[in-house]
C-alpha cells in the first residue's frame, strides 16, 4: 500500500535519506543469467533507438564526466564568451530528476547552498522533457510563500535571497530569469537524456558564471519526484524529493575545468524501472471496524489506530506509529500536506527521548511552531492531543503512541509521516528528514467499540497424558517436545493413542487449541481462526544457533522476486497497482483467489481471506538460507501446509505438490515475458513431495513481523520451507495442485545443471559456480554481520532428515 507518510520536519531535497549499506554479498545465482540477459539486450532491436540517441550525443558532445554510476555529464568544449552546450544522461527510473550546475564560487563547504543548477527530467504528467534554472537558497523544498526560499526554480523566487530585493514584477520578467534552455530530451531503453544550453556568463543575479580554463566547483544529484493528483497538475519542478544519502545519488566535483575534455565514461546500464509509472492514486481511505486497525506502509513506517475518547468525551483516536529504521526523530502529522499540518514528534535528547506537538506553518524552521505541553490529565486532555508513550527499539527505530483529536463531525484523519536527523528546541535550520511520505493517507476511525465483557476464568490446565502403549510417533518430534503448550491436532502423528500431543489440544487456556479428543469436556472447542496480529508465537521455532532476528527494514528491502526485477531492491519496483492487487491490508485489495486441485477428494477454490478463516494463525521464527550464501532470520505468521492438505483430502495416487505463483500485468518481468534473455517461462512454479508437505516445518505465510505481507515479500500467501534453499519458498501463490509425477520447477527448467528439484541445504555439496560451505548473516543491512559455517538442512535435520533415508547414496540429487 502507499506509505502513510507524514511530513513532520524540514526537507533537504539534495542532501538526505538513509541508503541501504553495501557489503560483501556472495555471487548471485542469477549472475550468469544476468550476463546472458545483458548480451541479449545489447542485440535486441528495441535497443536501437537508445543506441542512436546516445551515439548522437557522444559524437556531438565528446567530453564526458561520470556523475556516480547512473548519470553522466556530456559537453563540447565551449568557445570563450559563448554558450555552454551540455547533456545530462541518466539510467534512472522514469519519474526522476537530474541536476548539474556551478556552486557558489565563494563557498568552501556545503556547496549546495546558493548553487546555480540546471534541473530536469521527463514529466509524469504528459511524458514530455522539462528543464529549469534552479537557485538553492536553502536546504528545504521550494516554499513559494513570500519570501520564497529553498530549492526553487529561479522563476519561483520572488525576491533576491541575498538582498531581499524584488526580482520581478510580472510573469514575463519571472520567465526571463530562467537561463537554461532545453534543446531536446527523451527517454528510451531505460535511459533519460536532456540536451541543454546556458550562457557561460551570468545572465542574472541568481546565476554563477562558468569560466572554461579555470577550475571551479560544481554539484550534481538525481532523485525521485513526489507524485501528484492529475487534477492538480503541479509541475515537476515544484515536486523534487530528496535524493537520499547514497553517494551514488549526489556529489560535488571540486576543481573541475570545463575547458578540458575528459572522455573516460563507462557505459550506462539501462534502468529496469517502469518508464511511465501510473499517476498517484487519490488518498486511500482505510476503514476501522471499531477495534484497532493497522496500515501496512511499505516504506519507512507503520501506523495502527483505534477510536478513543478524550477528556469530556471528545472524539479522537489512539494512533501508534512505528518507524522501520533508525532515526534521530520521527514525526506523525495530521493534514493534507506539510504546510498547515499538526505534527506529533519524538526525538532523541542526550540519552533519553522527548516529544512535542507542533503546528507546521511553512517549510522553514521558523514555521515549526511548538504547542503548549499537555495538561496534567495527559495527552487525551489536550485540545490538540499529544504523545502518551514512546520508545526506541534495539535497532534504533523510534515508536510512539499519540492521542489525536477529531474535528467536530469528522470520522477520519489524513496522516503523513517523516523520519530525520537534527531535531532540537528551538528547531534548527539544519533539521532535515531523510524519508517522508508521498502524500496523505486517510484513515477512517469510526465509533469507539463497546466495553468488552470480562473474560471467564480459564479452566485449570489438564495434566499431560502419557503416550499409549504401542503408539509409534513416526515423522514426529521427540517425546521431550510433547506437551509443550502448543496444539497440533490434525497432524499425522496426533492420534488418540498418542494422546493429542500430551493433552495440549484440550487446554482452552492456551493461545491455540483445537480439541478433537472425544473424552475431553472441551471436545469440539477451538480458539478463533483467521488472521490476528500479534499472532501467538509457536515456542518450538526460535532463531536458535545464537542468531539475531533480521530487521523488518532489511527483510522488506533485500530479497529476490524476479517477476518484478532482477535486483534486490524489489520494493522500489513494486507499483501501486501491484500493492493494491496483492497486499491484504491495502485499502484497495479486491481479493485473491487460491485454487487447490488435482488428486484431491475435496477440490477447493477460495479467496485467501476465506481460506484464512479456516485455520489458526501462529508465528514461527525461521532461519532462511539463500543459495547465494546469505542468510536471514524472520518471524513469519501463517499456518502449517499440512492444515491445508487436511482440508482437501489428498488421494492415494498423489505423490507431489505443485505450486504456481501469479502472472499478471502488474508484474514487469511477466509483461516482458523474460527476465533472463528469452528463457524465462512464467508463472513461476515450485514443488515438494507430498511427504514434505505433511511435515510440520512446511509453512504457508500470510504475514511477517506481526503484520500482513508486503508485495515484495510474496503477498498475500507464500511458502516457507527453511531446510531448503530460498528459491523453493515460492511467493504469491495462486494455485496448488497435487500430482502423481514430480513437477518441472522454474529453476530446474531454467538451469537444470545448477538447480534441482529437492534443493536441500548441504555445505558439502557446492553450487557449480561457488561453495555452499559458509553463509553470511544479514541482520540490519546487506553488509554481513558475520560469516558462519553452513549446517546440513539449515540445522533442521531432526525435523526433516528422516524423509531422505538414501541421501548418502543419492549424493547430489537431494542437495542442489
Amino acid at each position: 500500500m502507499r506509505p502513510l507518510v507524514l511530513v513532520g520536519g524540514l526537507a533537504v531535497v539534495l542532501v538526505a535519506a538513509a541508503a541501504a549499506a553495501g557489503g560483501a554479498v556472495a555471487a548471485s545465482r542469477a549472475a550468469g543469467a544476468r550476463a546472458a540477459a545483458a548480451a541479449a539486450t545489447a542485440a535486441a532491436p528495441a535497443d536501437a533507438p537508445r543506441a542512436r540517441m546516445l551515439a548522437t550525443i557522444e559524437s556531438e558532445l565528446p567530453c564526458c564526466v561520470p556523475l556516480g554510476s547512473n548519470m553522466q555529464l556530456r559537453y563540447a568544449k565551449p568557445a570563450p564568451g559563448g554558450d555552454f552546450d551540455f547533456a545530462l544522461a541518466g539510467a534512472l527510473p522514469g519519474r526522476a530528476w537530474m541536476a548539474f550546475g556551478p556552486a557558489d564560487p565563494t563557498a568552501t563547504n556545503r556547496l549546495m547552498g546558493s548553487a546555480d543548477s540546471a534541473v530536469g527530467g521527463i514529466s509524469d504528467l504528459d511524458g514530455a522533457p522539462w528543464a529549469s534554472d534552479f537557485f538553492m537558497s536553502g536546504y528545504a523544498p521550494c516554499d513559494t510563500t513570500e519570501p520564497a526560499s529553498g530549492v526553487c526554480p529561479d522563476s519561483a523566487l520572488n525576491s533576491n535571497p541575498k538582498t531581499g530585493a524584488r526580482l520581478f514584477k510580472s510573469a514575463d520578467e519571472a520567465k526571463a530569469l530562467d537561463s537554461v534552455r532545453l534543446l531536446s530530451g527523451g527517454r528510451e531503453g531505460g535511459v533519460t537524456t536532456l540536451r541543454l544550453r546556458r550562457r557561460l556568463a551570468a545572465a542574472d543575479v541568481l546565476d554563477h558564471a562558468i569560466q572554461p580554463g579555470k577550475p571551479a566547483n560544481f554539484i550534481w544529484a538525481h532523485g525521485p519526484l513526489s507524485p501528484t493528483d492529475l487534477s492538480a497538475r503541479v509541475h515537476p519542478s515544484l515536486r523534487l524529493r530528496q535524493h537520499g544519502a547514497s553517494r551514488d545519488a549526489y556529489g560535488a566535483l571540486t576543481g573541475l575545468d570545463l575547458g578540458a575534455c575528459p572522455t573516460a565514461c563507462p557505459k550506462l546500464v539501462p534502468s529496469t524501472d517502469p518508464d511511465s509509472p501510473p499517476p498517484a492514486p487519490a488518498p486511500a481511505a482505510v476503514a476501522a471496524a471499531g477495534g484497532a486497525q493497522e496500515a501496512t506502509l511499505g516504506g519507512g513506517a507503520r501506523v495502527s489506530w483505534a477510536p478513543k475518547a478524550g477528556a469530556g468525551g471528545a472524539a479522537g483516536a489512539a494512533v501508534s506509529f512505528r518507524a522501520l529504521k533508525k532515526s534521530q526523530w520521527a514525526s506523525l502529522a495530521v493534514g493534507t500536506g506539510m504546510v498547515g499540518a499538526r505534527a506529533y514528534v519524538v526525538w532523541r535528547d542526550g540519552g533519553g527521548l522527548r516529544s512535542g506537538v507542533f503546528n507546521l506553518t511553512s517549510y522553514k524552521a521558523s514555521g515549526v511552531v511548538p504547542l503548549p505541553p499537555p495538561p496534567a490529565g495527559g495527552a487525551a486532555a489536550a485540545p490538540f492531543g499529544g504523545v502518551s508513550s514512546m520508545a526506541a527499539g534495539p535497532d534504533g527505530a523510534l515508536s510512539f503512541e499519540a492521542w489525536v483529536p477529531l474535528a467536530k463531525g469528522a470520522g477520519s484523519l489524513q496522516l503523513l509521516w517523516a523520519l530525520g536527523d537534527g531535531w532540537a528546541l528551538p528547531v534548527p535550520a539544519a533539521a532535515k528528514h531523510f524519508e517522508q511520505s508521498d502524500g496523505p493517507t486517510e484513515i477512517k476511525v469510526g465509533p469507539p467499540p463497546p466495553p468488552a465483557a470480562p473474560a471467564p476464568p480459564p479452566p485449570p490446565p489438564r495434566p499431560a497424558v502419557a503416550v499409549g502403549p504401542g503408539c509409534a510417533l513416526k515423522q514426529a518430534f521427540e517425546l521431550a517436545r510433547l506437551g509443550d503448550g502448543w496444539c497440533d491436532a490434525g497432524a499425522p502423528y496426533n492420534t488418540a493413542d498418542c494422546a493429542f500431543d500430551g493433552g495440549d489440544c484440550c487446554n482452552t487456556a492456551l493461545p491455540l487449541f483445537d480439541c478433537q479428543d472425544p473424552k475431553s469436556p472441551n471436545f469440539g472447542k477451538a480458539s478463533p481462526r483467521g488472521p490476528r496480529f500479534p499472532a501467538p508465537r509457536n515456542p518450538r521455532y526460535t532463531a536458535g544457533l545464537g542468531r539475531e532476528l533480521s530487521t523488518e527494514q532489511l527483510v522488506t528491502t533485500w530479497n529476490n522476486f524476479y517477476e518484478f526485477t532482477m535486483q534486490k531492491n524489489v520494493f522500489e519496483a513494486v507499483t501501486p497497482e501491484a500493492r493494491k492487487a496483492m497486499e491484504l491490508s491495502n485499502p484497495g485489495f479486491g481479493g485473491w483467489e487460491v485454487e487447490v486441485d488435482g488428486l484431491v477428494g475435496k477440490p477447493m477454490k477460495a479467496d485467501v481471506r476465506q481460506l484464512l478463516g479456516m485455520v489458526h494463525i501462529e508465528e514461527r521464527v525461521y532461519r532462511h538460507r539463500c543459495v547465494e550464501t546469505w542468510a536471514i532470520v524472520v518471524p513469519w505468521e501463517g499456518f502449517p501446509l499440512r492444515k491445508l492438505l487436511s482440508l482437501v483430502n489428498p488421494l492415494p495416487a498423489a505423490k507431489f505438490i505443485r505450486f504456481e505463483t501469479d502472472a499478471r500485468d502488474y508484474l514487469p518481468a511477466v509483461q516482458q515475458s523474460s527476465a533472463f534473455g528469452g528463457k524465462s517461462e512464467w508463472p513461476y512454479v515450485e514443488g515438494l513431495s507430498l511427504e514434505e508437505g505433511w511435515n510440520d516445518l512446511a509453512f504457508l505465510s500470510v504475514g511477517a513481523f506481526n503484520t500482513t505481507l508486503t508485495a515484495q515479500s510474496g503477498a498475500p500467501l507464500r511458502l516457507n520451507v527453511p531446510w531448503k534453499y530460498g528459491f523453493k519458498s515460492i511467493k504469491s501463490i495462486r494455485r496448488i495442485s497435487l500430482v502423481a509425477e514430480q513437477p518441472l520447477t522454474y529453476w530446474s527448467n531454467m538451469a537444470p545443471k545448477e538447480y534441482g528439484f529437492w534443493a536441500n541445504i548441504n555445505p558439502a555439496v557446492p553450487h557449480p559456480r561457488w561453495s555452499q560451505a559458509q553463509e553470511q548473516l544479514l541482520v540490519t543491512s546487506p553488509r554481513p554481520a558475520g560469516i558462519v559455517r553452513t549446517l546440513a538442512f539449515n540445522n533442521y535435520s531432526g525435523e526433516v532428515a528422516h524423509m531422505y533415508p538414501n541421501a548418502d547414496k543419492e549424493g547430489r540429487t537431494y542437495f542442489f
